[in-house]
């Protein structure tokens, strides 16, 4: 398995960056690292505890055992996880994801032009055992992290190694883990030299991970048995089964270097980063899952998917009342390439030459491969420049301003292969290649902290302008211009020794990107997308009002919360020269800021002392929502929201001796769910008559420090072999499962 890495292992060292509204990252203990306040930390900023931010150690990354990013946010506080494909997924912050919540990796966008709504496959780009910290603030953050962040953001930040006050050394982490199901291993390791005024990290993960194997001994077809397989008339197709889930295995390979230099007050810290999934199934195009006879496709799948990153960061701690300065620049490629070959129905007649639809047909039905393959490749090259700063402008008050240009350009081209004899015919690319979105922004943030209350207020005045080229059919390009507002707000007001209430209020604005105004082509459910000049900016106002319990190891947060998700981009349909339907009968939509959606919800969690070594933990997550939709879209005026994540949390006991034993025992629960993306679908493929079923599995985990340079763990996963279907996912999750893992430092 290793070796297609070390294949790869020359093309792993492209680009990163450094921080921004992610993390300060913690120097370890005895070393003498400049101190740089970022904003939006967690650490320098007392806002995060107003805005009930949840922070993720590299520690609690670790022990979740992910296959992914994702996997290691499925029981944060406020949020809630959805896959369509194991490897990768998207995060639910306040009812919103995708290109609605601010993704960023050292303070550099994930964000592309074309990051699309809902689930998309980029956040299985991050190596999850490559971070130092994840911190998810929800509610409209656009003043902090500027366009998208509607409903959050989510902050990821890779290590620092800090300097050495006694000379210079050198250490290392290795991690190993191996998992039965599905049958996988997890190879990460790490090196650090440190100096008094010199650093260097560099890091590499390998993630190989086979098919699921879902739990009470479900069987599930094999995609391949599909190929030319026969039915007669009025009969169903009986395609093989198999207990592993064929296609939802995946790789991931992923490395990073980080240098630290520095020059007494100032300090110099450039980054590379890159990762790629050679090959990611859409597994649920290739089986038919729910409420369909056979598959969409014969196959579907990004080969590869990858993302290189770049960046220069100058932070400089000046004398007097400004604490900090800093200056970053940027650059980060993402790019796919889509392959999807259909499968289509024939009718095999009796009738030699005769050529007759499936619905006409009463003989027998086929399923034959198409003998074309679409293939699609879409890039983004994106370039960040900010310069920022930080001031104590008295004892109780701190400030901080800055201002920052993010341009993305896009490529995109396509073409239909033929099978048999490879010849290829270019036809219309998703997005018009050469097109290219700019964001500008200036902004600033007061925060007051005291004894009793805390409070911060910001305003970021934005800028876009989009430029979206001619197509190679004469489809004219056009250029758009737009200026919009960000505002945010928070209180916290400790109103006893233990309690304590906060209160924030936002506005968040997202810039209609690439794929909003021109994205092209078919899509699901018998849609074909044209694009849209005339749409505006999404905006997002959001309110929350909690109560903080903290007291000794006792410590409650509930929070109850709003969001208004306005001038919503959705599908509606549309008009073509008069036409509602292509050719081949899909009809016509396009992007349209046609909705309002409003959510309303309850995130509790918490931990109560049971004994001095024994804790009960949990969390609990409640939405409800309604969409709004213009009468003149097409669209029913009033539905249930979509997307809405089913009732959810988890309940267990932590027990912990000393610092060398912990052990965790807990149960994962969700609520029964109909609904997924549109306002009128109830019968999306990857969801069964009545909706995704409720479940209730069971979790162990059991640790011991072996001395503090050696850590052995077991995961053991789903113990009651509980078959699993999470809400809007086209796979059950895993049965019983178990990893063993084992972390050891080297000094």
């Amino acid at each position: 398995m290793l070796r297609p890495f070390v294949v790869k292992l020359a093309w792993l060292l492209p680009c990163q960056l450094v921080t921004h509204q992610a993390h300060a990252q913690e120097a370890e203990t005895g070393t003498d690292s400049l101190e740089v306040v970022v904003r939006g930390t967690r650490d320098a900023d007392t806002s995060g505890d107003i805005q009930a931010t949840a922070v993720l150690s590299a520690d609690d990354v670790r022990r979740s055992g992910p296959g992914s990013t994702t996997d290691s946010l499925r029981e944060t506080p406020g949020v809630s996880v959805q896959q369509t494909t194991p490897g990768q997924g998207t995060v639910y912050v306040r009812g919103l994801s995708g290109r609605a919540v601010g993704h960023s990796v050292d303070g550099v966008r994930l964000n592309t032009a074309f990051y699309r709504a809902g689930n998309n496959p980029y956040f299985g780009l991050i190596d999850p055992y490559g971070l130092s910290k994840i911190v998810v603030v929800p509610g409209a953050t656009s003043v902090e992290y500027g366009s998208d962040a509607l409903g959050g953001a989510v902050l990821m930040s890779t290590p620092l190694p800090g300097y050495s006050a006694t000379g210079t050394s050198t250490s290392g982490h290795i991690y190993q883990s191996i998992g039965s199901n599905p049958l996988s291993h997890v190879s990460h390791g790490d090196v650090s030299l440190v100096s008094r005024s010199l650093s260097a990290i560099w890091g590499m993960t390998v993630i190989s991970a086979g098919d699921v194997v879902p739990g009470q001994g479900q069987r599930t077809p094999e995609p391949a048995s599909y190929r030319f397989l026969t039915r007669d008339v009025g009969d169903e197709y009986s395609p093989e089964l198999s207990r592993k889930q064929r296609g939802t295995g995946f790789d991931l390979y992923a490395s990073n270097l980080t240098l630290q230099k520095k020059f007494g007050r100032t300090e110099l810290v450039a980054r590379l980063q890159g990762s790629i999934r050679p090959e990611l199934v859409r597994y649920d195009s290739i089986t038919p899952r729910f409420k369909h006879e056979f598959p969409r496709s014969d196959s579907a799948v990004l080969a590869p998917l990858t993302r290189q990153m770049a960046q220069l960061e100058v932070n400089h701690r000046p004398h007097g009342w400004l604490r900090s300065a800093q200056f970053m620049l940027a650059w980060q490629r993402i790019s796919e390439r889509s392959s999807d070959r259909g499968l289509d129905e024939v009718c095999l007649s009796d009738v030699a030459g005769a050529v007759i639809e499936p619905e006409n047909c009463n003989t027998t039905l086929q399923l034959v491969p198409s003998e074309t393959q679409s293939l699609e490749w879409n890039s983004s090259d994106a370039v960040t420049l900010r310069v920022s700063g930080e001031g104590r402008l008295s004892e109780h008050f701190t400030a901080r301003a800055g201002v920052e240009a993010h341009w993305d350009f896009i490529s995109s081209r396509a073409e239909e292969r033929a099978v048999d004899s490879a010849t290829a015919q270019p036809v219309d690319a998703r997005y018009p290649t050469g097109s290219n979105a700019f964001e500008a922004g200036a902004y600033a943030k007061g925060i007051y902290s005291s004894r009793l209350v805390s409070a911060y207020a910001g305003a970021r005045a934005m800028g876009f302008s989009l430029d979206i080229n001619e197509r190679d059919d004469g489809t004219v390009g056009f250029q758009r211009a737009l200026v919009d507002l960000a505002l945010t707000s928070g209180v916290r007001w400790q109103f006893s020794k233990v309690t304590a209430l906060v209160t924030n209020v936002g506005r968040g604005v997202r810039m209609p990107n690439v794929a909003d105004f021109s994205g092209l082509g078919p899509r699901a459910k018998g849609r074909f997308q044209v694009p849209n000049s005339q749409i505006g900016p999404e905006h997002s106002y959001s309110a929350d009002l909690g109560v903080k319990l903290l007291h000794g190891g006792l410590r409650l947060d509930t929070l109850v919360f709003f969001t208004r998700y306005a001038d919503a981009v959705v599908l509606a349909p549309t008009t073509v020269s008069g036409e509602q339907f292509t050719a081949e009968g899909d009809r016509f939509y396009h992007s349209e800021n046609a909705a309002r959606v409003d959510y309303y919800g309850l995130d509790m969690s918490g931990k109560v002392p049971l004994a001095m070594q024994l804790s009960l933990f949990g969390r609990g997550l409640a939405m409800i929502g309604e969409e709004r939709s213009l009468s003149e879209s097409g669209i029913l005026s009033v539905t249930p929201a979509d997307r809405v994540p089913p009732y959810q949390g988890e309940l267990g006991l932590d027990w912990k001796n000393s610092s060398e034993w912990q052990a965790r025992i807990w149960a994962r629960f969700r609520a029964r769910q109909q609904r997924l993306n549109d306002p009128v679908n109830l019968d999306d493929n990857r969801i069964p008559e009545g909706g995704t079923p409720g479940y209730v599995t069971f979790h162990a985990r059991a640790s011991r420090s072996l001395g503090k340079d050696l850590e052995a763990a077991v995961l053991l996963n789903n113990f009651t072999n509980q078959l699993v279907l999470e809400h809007g996912s086209g796979f059950y999750s895993e049965g019983v499962s178990a990893l063993a893992s084992l972390a050891v430092r080297v000094r």
